[in-house]
C-alpha cells in the first residue's frame, strides 16, 4: 500500500513542479473546433480499444482465481517474460516517425507490417520453444519451485503466441 501511494504522490509533485516551470509557455485556452472534435473522436476510439484490453486482463484474472494455487503468479510471470521483446524492441517508436512523415500511406504501413512479422514470428518461436530455459534463467532460484517454473513456462509459451499480434497492433492503432 505504501509503494502505490508514494508513487502517486511523487507523480503529483513532479507534475506540479513541471507545470510551474513551464507556466510561461503554457496557454490554457480551449476552442471547440473541428480539430478538437477529431481528436476527441480518436481519443474515445482509443479508450474503447484500451478498455477492451484491460477488460481482457480483468476477466483473465477473474478466471485465474478459479485455477489451482500458484496460477496467478505463473500467469503474471509468464506475461512479463513474453512481453519482454515488445518492451526491448519498441518497434512502434521506430516506425512512428516514418509513418507520420509518410502520413501513414498504405505502402509504408505494409512495409512495417511485413518487417514486424519478419521479426516477431522468430521471436515467438524462440520464446515458445525456450520458455523452460528462460524461466529457469530468470526465476528458478529461492522459493521458486519446480512446479512454479513449469506453470510459468506454460504461461510464457501460450502468451508468446500472441506476440505477432501485439507487434502488429502497436503499428495499426
Amino acid at each position: 500500500l505504501v509503494l502505490p501511494l508514494t508513487m502517486s504522490f511523487s507523480m503529483f509533485i513532479a507534475t506540479v513542479y513541471i507545470t510551474l516551470i513551464a507556466k510561461p509557455f503554457l496557454r490554457f485556452g480551449f476552442q471547440w473546433n473541428n480539430t478538437v472534435k477529431s481528436m476527441l473522436k480518436e481519443f474515445f476510439g482509443l479508450i474503447l480499444v484500451y478498455g477492451v484490453f484491460h477488460l481482457f486482463t480483468l476477466v483473465d484474472r477473474i478466471f485465474a482465481t478459479l485455477l489451482p494455487t500458484k496460477s496467478i503468479s505463473a500467469l503474471s510471470y509468464g506475461f512479463i517474460i513474453s512481453r519482454l521483446p515488445v518492451g526491448l524492441l519498441r518497434i512502434e517508436q521506430i516506425a512512428i516517425t516514418s509513418l507520420a512523415e509518410a502520413q501513414a500511406r498504405k505502402e509504408k504501413v505494409n512495409f512495417y507490417l511485413k518487417k514486424i512479422l519478419l521479426i516477431s514470428i522468430p521471436i515467438t518461436l524462440f520464446l515458445f520453444f525456450s520458455a523452460d530455459l528462460l524461466v529457469k534463467l530468470f526465476f528458478s532460484y529461492g522459493a521458486f519451485s519446480t512446479l512454479d517454473a513449469h506453470l510459468t513456462a506454460l504461461a510464457t509459451k501460450y502468451y508468446a503466441l500472441s506476440l505477432p499480434f501485439v507487434f502488429v497492433w502497436s503499428i495499426l492503432y
